[in-house]
């Protein structure tokens, strides 16, 4: 639903995987205070959901991004073949990255297929959509540190016309490009957005378009932090804490020079 500029939507379902956040039902306690946020290192699942050919060429991203749709879509009431996907990486897959310049700066330069067909942006959303054999409309974002609000904006113009899953993820860079862009944990979440109201729902989101120029990057789980501090993706959390403690907040996030995009939460 849409008014004066503004879009309704629902929370149909969510995910999450993070160092100490393997998934929703665990970051729900963290977030709630409930539970204190202990990190570690982000385990990620076989991805069994994909056949086992392209099992083999999953990266690190590519798994991030499977793990994240698999538990937003197995919450909500909708099968996979219904959801478009949003996915947004502020970096792509900084592996296959690091692969290719090791490849090519070496005595012989020449990039297997394998990894050229992992480089794209879309690779993961490509995976994702082979796996659950959707064959929605997909759009990939890659917008350095305005990712999660291009994403959700993306995601909530999608969403008028139909459910959504929106990913916003990002995998720990190797070195040397952590050092040049400190990546240094994996974040990814992800959330479907419907505009009709779902069985149980998480919560009613509007979106609209903040012109003041400020961003409430505001946590009041102070010590998740740093993992806001260490990866892009995580500037969902401040949405992901507002859908968790079932409060009435407003949201802004940021779009890096631009207006930032302003999300009224709502509890249900």
């Amino acid at each position: 639903m849409t008014a004066g500029g503004m879009t309704t939507l629902w929370v149909a379902g969510a995910g999450i995987v993070a160092p100490g956040l393997p998934n929703w039902e665990t970051a729900v306690t963290v977030l709630r205070a409930a539970a204190p946020w202990q990190s570690d290192a982000a385990v990620l699942p076989v991805a069994a959901m994909l056949p086992k050919n392209e099992r083999r060429r999953a990266s690190p991203t590519v798994k991030l991004a499977l793990e994240i749709a698999h538990q937003a879509i197995s919450a909500s009431t909708y099968a996979a073949t219904e959801l478009a996907t949003v996915f947004g990486s502020s970096s792509g897959d900084g592996d296959v990255l690091h692969a290719i310049l090791d490849v090519v700066v070496s005595a012989e330069p020449r990039v297997s297929p394998t990894v050229f067909h992992n480089s794209v942006h879309n690779a993961a959303a490509g995976y994702v959509n082979i796996a659950t054999g959707c064959r929605m409309p997909s759009i990939s974002i890659g917008a350095f540190d305005g990712t999660v609000a291009a994403t959700l904006f993306a995601a909530s113009i999608q969403a008028r016309r139909g459910p959504v899953l929106a990913g916003a993820y990002d995998a720990a860079l190797p070195r040397p490009l952590c050092g040049i862009r400190a990546i240094t944990v994996p974040f990814g979440a992800a959330l479907v957005l419907t505009p009709e109201r779902p069985r149980v729902p998480l919560a009613q989101l509007v979106f609209g378009i903040s012109h003041d120029g400020a961003a409430d990057t505001t946590l009041a789980t102070a010590t998740l932090r740093p993992l806001v501090d260490t990866n892009p993706a995580a500037r969902t959390l401040p949405l992901l804490e507002a859908i968790a403690r079932q409060t009435p907040a407003r949201i802004a996030v940021s779009w890096e020079g631009g207006p930032s995009l302003a999300i009224t939460v709502t509890p249900c």
